[in-house]
């Protein structure tokens, strides 16, 4: 037995019975924390899974925001995650077993895999990585956290820093407090704990990979009894080793998302390089070149989103219990449309009227899910029917609004305009989500551009794939607000005998 003094209380740590079995450190704890009467739990967020059984005293407490009576024989389960604060209302302490076990990752489903970046250096690497999983893990973390490289400069800064570092260090305003000095505990290639000016406790994991040191993952900044060495008093929840367990063991599974990406990387252009040696004739490589675009395609192109399908087809059944029988029936036929466009389709490039004939079923769908409050308009120059476009690209982009554009929007509106120019054609896809900063829409694109996991992503390289260089596809704020996406495209006939229709 252990206790760990807190400032509103202790803990009573269970050791693990047989402490020298297995290598790795025990992920389970469990201990009985003791509340002293008066004292309060403040606010914080739980970066582990948790069940709580009350077994002596009173309190109230907010999981979620929710009010909870903490009381003998009183249990709760919180996920990983969840907000919680609780007070001893009563005149003795308040007693509960805790269970806590960090949520498992596996940082390879984290891995955006669609493309290699480029670039072959630590800080290279490092960058290229933090890319890749940044959207899919990093973004979701909410908790405070720095990567840095090995010259100690931050590559990636999270949003949710405690009220000291923000109003004290500044670290939000692009200051270099001591947490983030260059030569901050550079050099080291192990974990490492240290306690800030601030007497907050933060962990460093170092990123190691080829027998490399690309950098560390930094964060915690939580406040512990045991490690306080600032003359002034934070106000902040005093945190069980339990959460900070949980933390360092985050912070671990960043650092491991980092180094599957690399080594994954390492494999993919190891085997492009195998690839590329064994064509020994020009017409041989060619040949491999044209199934590998084709298997590209194919692969990008079955990239629907599943959810949307589910959530559509559970509308139709609704409807039908519902009797509405002729809704039903031009659902049935419209998500028919989309299903015989992905399958029975197999050329790169099609007829315009095709493309638009299969995103207005797609809109139509979603028109199933969103009866009231969405509305669309699809306006082309009549002499565009017949232009030449590549394979399913402007579904895509459509879906893009649903999923980031206004998802949170009560009146979704989606306008699409496509025009003819001398020697290209101009599409024009605008939804009335907020506008972002011009900043932010750079972003996205070099995003889009490197192969991330933006939706938007699989578009680029589609257009790339067909057009080359000869193709634009960008994002900005619309002049009546909301945003727009540009797609350019060189402007071919289908009567020309270029290509073939299929069908």
């Amino acid at each position: 037995m252990r206790v760990q003094e807190t400032d509103w209380g202790y803990i009573e740590w269970m050791e693990p019975e047989y402490p020298g079995m297995g290598s790795e450190e025990a992920s389970l704890r469990t201990g009985t924390v003791y509340v002293e009467p008066g004292k309060t739990m403040l606010r914080h967020v739980h970066y582990e899974e948790q069940f709580v059984y009350v077994l002596e005293g009173r309190g109230i407490g907010y999981i979620n925001g929710e009010p909870q009576i903490f009381e003998p024989g009183a249990r709760f389960h919180m996920p990983a995650g969840c907000t919680h604060e609780f007070v001893n209302t009563g005149d003795v302490p308040l007693v509960h077993l805790l269970v806590a076990s960090p949520v498992s990752i596996d940082p390879d489903s984290l891995i955006d895999k669609t493309r290699p970046l480029p670039g072959s250096s630590a800080n290279d690497q490092l960058y290229a990585a933090v890319e890749a999983v940044r959207t899919q893990f990093l973004e979701s973390l909410h908790m405070a956290f720095v990567i840095r490289n090995t010259s100690g400069r931050v590559v990636l800064k999270s949003d949710y820093f405690p009220e000291p570092c923000i109003k004290k260090c500044g670290i939000e305003k692009g200051n270099h407090p001591y947490c983030l000095k260059l030569d901050q505990n550079c050099g080291e290639a192990s974990e490492n704990t240290f306690v800030c000016p601030c007497g907050l406790t933060i962990f460093q994991v170092p990123v190691l990979w080829d027998d490399r040191l690309l950098g560390w993952v930094q964060g915690g900044y939580i406040v512990q009894s045991n490690s306080k060495q600032s003359s002034e008093e934070v106000y902040m929840y005093d945190m069980p080793e339990s959460g900070s367990f949980g933390i360092l063991q985050l912070l671990r599974k960043v650092a491991k998302a980092i180094r599957n990406f690399c080594e994954f990387d390492q494999y993919r252009r190891e085997l492009f390089e195998t690839e590329k040696n064994l064509s020994s004739s020009l017409d041989i490589q060619k040949d491999l070149q044209m199934h590998l675009k084709d298997s590209e395609l194919q692969v990008t192109d079955l990239k629907i989103n599943n959810h949307f399908l589910f959530n559509t087809l559970n509308s139709m059944a609704a409807q039908a219990l519902e009797g509405g029988m002729k809704p039903l029936y031009q659902s049935i036929i419209d998500l028919s449309k989309m299903l015989r466009y992905s399958v029975r389709i197999r050329g790169r490039q099609i007829p315009l009227a095709v493309e638009l004939d299969y995103l207005e079923a797609y809109l139509k769908l979603q028109k199933l899910r969103y009866p009231v409050g969405f509305s669309y308009k699809i306006s082309m120059d009549p002499e565009l029917e017949q232009a030449i476009v590549p394979f399913n690209f402007l579904q895509p982009v459509a879906e893009n609004a649903f999923t980031h554009g206004f998802s949170n929007e009560k009146e979704k509106k989606l306008i699409v305009t496509i025009k003819a120019g001398r020697k290209q054609i101009h599409f024009q896809i605008w939804n009335n989500g907020p506008a972002l900063e011009e900043e932010r829409y750079r972003q996205i694109e070099l995003q889009i551009q490197s192969g991330s996991s933006h939706g938007l992503s699989m578009i680029y390289e589609k257009l790339t794939s067909a057009y080359g260089d000869n193709c634009v596809l960008k994002l900005q704020a619309g002049k009546t607000g909301g945003t727009v996406v540009t797609i350019e495209i060189p402007y071919k006939n289908w009567i020309d005998g270029e290509e073939e229709n299929d069908d």
